[in-house]
């Protein structure tokens, strides 16, 4: 009886978990539809870039080859502490500079506001902010530009990870991506919090004019969320154009990366142990076979009822993706995020580092 107490409480969360996932995948399908337009508005793009002399050119060629007028795009990349050549790319492409090299401001945030700085006088309608290791789809900036016309001040991108079969991290990742953007999509129809990604946030100048990029700790995106919510300004979501970026393909920089993410939330750890996939199919897996070993019937119905509308779920977020199967080194990848993740939860990372590519 106490085993069986016990088992319940464990089947609880989990099951609140593959729920939440669940129904938000659902709801998630259901994409907001906007009027055509004619493109009027003028969008600046800020890139940070720190040594992407190897990434920067695909996403420059991206921007060039966007369905928008090109004479309303501006460029400007913040040349961050670089020592290759990603300003002369930058300048070749036809992208405004911003070049750093003060020591003691390290970090995304910084670079972002300092490119801020130099984009917010020329009075651009709205800026897309873009990771130099990103892309964008043809259509992102048509759609940006509707969603402004709408009364979106400020929206967020799909972020989409591109799959590479023979690379667990990139399935995982992509994976992990499709199920985010689901989640997002469906707290966009339900009119709910929607988080930054870091990468494809766009901004209205009046929104960042109002309030000035002041975030410089290792999860800016989600700092500057936290300050829109706290003011009342909804983030709008896009499903149907993104930016796509890949992941790291060394092993060890795709786990140092999600360790990085994972320490530096600012979020209580309750919502955090919720909210991480890993964690949360880790949590399910040892349920799952604490209440076969139990041998009570009513908890082994429960469990597999629960592992079975967990699989239908990834399973369907997998096949949109192209994933059909991951394999069991993938599956050996999730264990480990998910001890990162746990780690995450009391570790604190202090310093900014740029993920290896």
């Amino acid at each position: 009886m106490l085993t069986g107490g016990i088992i319940v409480v464990f089947l609880i969360p989990a099951t609140l978990a593959g729920l939440y996932y669940t129904a938000g995948c659902i709801v998630g399908r259901f994409r907001r539809r906007l009027p055509a337009g004619t493109p009027s508005r003028r969008i600046a793009i800020l890139i940070p870039a720190h040594n992407e002399e190897s990434t920067l050119p695909t996403a420059l060629a991206s921007i060039a080859a966007a369905d928008y007028p090109q004479e309303l795009i501006g460029v400007r990349v913040v040349v961050d502490h670089c020592t290759d050549d990603t300003e002369a790319l930058a300048r070749q492409f036809g992208a405004d500079c911003t070049v750093r090299r003060d020591s003691s401001e390290r970090g995304k945030g910084y670079a972002l506001a300092a490119g801020l700085a130099e984009l917010l006088p020329s009075r651009p309608d709205g800026i897309l902010i873009l990771d130099a290791d990103c892309r964008i789809s043809p259509g992102l900036l048509k759609r940006l530009d509707r969603e402004q016309a709408a009364g979106a001040s400020v929206v967020q991108a799909a972020v989409v990870s591109t799959v590479d079969s023979q690379n667990p991290a990139s399935m995982v990742a992509a994976i992990g991506a499709a199920f985010d953007n689901r989640m997002a999509a469906a707290a966009d129809r339900l009119r709910l919090f929607v988080p930054l990604r870091g990468s494809g946030m766009y901004f209205a100048r009046e929104i960042l004019e109002r309030h000035p990029w002041t975030q410089f700790g290792l999860a800016e995106d989600a700092e500057y969320a936290a300050e829109l919510h706290r003011h009342g300004v909804p983030i709008r979501f896009v499903a149907d154009e993104s930016v796509t970026c890949e992941a790291p393909p060394q092993l060890t920089a795709f786990l140092g990366q999600r360790r990085r993410w994972s320490a530096s939330l600012r979020v209580p750890r309750a919502g955090r142990w919720f909210t991480s996939k890993p964690v949360i199919l880790a949590h399910l897996a040892a349920t799952v076979a604490a209440s076969l070993i139990s041998g009570e019937l009513a908890l082994i119905v429960w469990a597999s009822a629960l592992a079975l509308l967990t699989v239908a779920t990834y399973a369907e977020v997998m096949l949109g993706v192209g994933v059909r199967w991951p394999g069991f080194r993938s599956f050996w990848l999730i264990a480990r995020l998910a001890t990162v993740a746990v780690g995450g939860l009391w570790r604190r990372e202090a310093r900014w580092n740029r993920t290896a590519r």
